[in-house]
């Protein structure tokens, strides 16, 4: 179970999750009390990154909302005993921002061979550890089957189907709604329209499925050659179906 601390003084973040460096430094400092040096950071869309020394020790410190980062700690603890998971260490409250410290990886030192997504770009390296990958899912799967109307990856599908709202609005779109399709010299009688109308209309519906346990976002940036994984706001018992999709 991670360690949870509270900070008295917050690190000074700025906009969204863009923060500055020399704030972290401090209040880790601070909060650790030993001198703490951010070595590099980075942000997306929804977390900041940082890596950090502690002494002679590298960390990861990943920044999130409140809400995402207590969805990740709850998928962490979920699929800690199936899957190779870095250890998470603290659970940093911060307002409404929360700062989640991971030991880190070494194996993600190594160029060009720390990620799947590096495979892509690099023939010599083993494909053998995509087979170990998919071993622990197919392990998992035949561990536990639950039946559930209600799974994470549900952010992914039912929470975003109202996007399809406003691209049928979109004018670029508008001409090709009623374009059906062709394949194979095959002939559908489905249109666009009708597709994202049917879309709609099947995750509106409370429907049972069976699940296992899953990481929940298999990108090959969340994929450690090692293997390892990484990121689990939505780990937990999902369906199959939407775990490939």
């Amino acid at each position: 179970m991670p360690i949870e601390k509270t900070m008295k003084s917050p690190v000074r973040l700025k906009s969204d999750l863009v923060f500055n460096t020399l704030s972290l430094e401090d209040d880790l400092s601070r909060l650790l009390g030993t001198k703490v040096t951010v070595k590099s950071s980075y942000s997306t869309n929804k977390s900041a990154f940082a890596i950090v020394m502690i002494k002679n020790k590298k960390i990861l410190a990943k920044i999130k909302s409140t809400e995402d980062a207590k969805r990740e700690v709850e998928g962490y603890i979920k699929i800690k005993g199936s899957y190779p998971v870095s250890q998470l260490v603290y659970e940093i409250k911060l307002h409404d921002k929360t700062i989640l410290i991971y030991e880190f990886e070494d194996s993600l030192s190594k160029k060009n061979k720390g990620l799947f997504l590096d495979c892509l770009t690099n023939d010599s390296l083993d494909k053998s550890n995509f087979k170990k990958i998919l071993g622990f899912y197919k392990d998992s799967y035949h561990k536990r089957i639950i039946n559930s109307n209600h799974y994470p990856l549900q952010a992914f599908f039912h929470k975003r189907i109202n996007r399809l709202d406003n691209l049928i609005k979109n004018k670029r779109i508008i001409k090709f709604l009623n374009y059906d399709f062709k394949i194979n010299e095959q002939r559908y009688s489905q249109t666009v329209k009708s597709m994202i109308e049917e879309t709609k209309s099947y995750f509106k519906k409370s429907k049972y499925e069976k699940c296992f346990l899953s990481q929940g976002d298999p990108l090959l940036i969340n994929l450690g050659y090692k293997p390892i994984f990484f990121d689990f706001e939505t780990a937990g018992f999902n369906p199959l179906v939407a775990e490939a999709s």
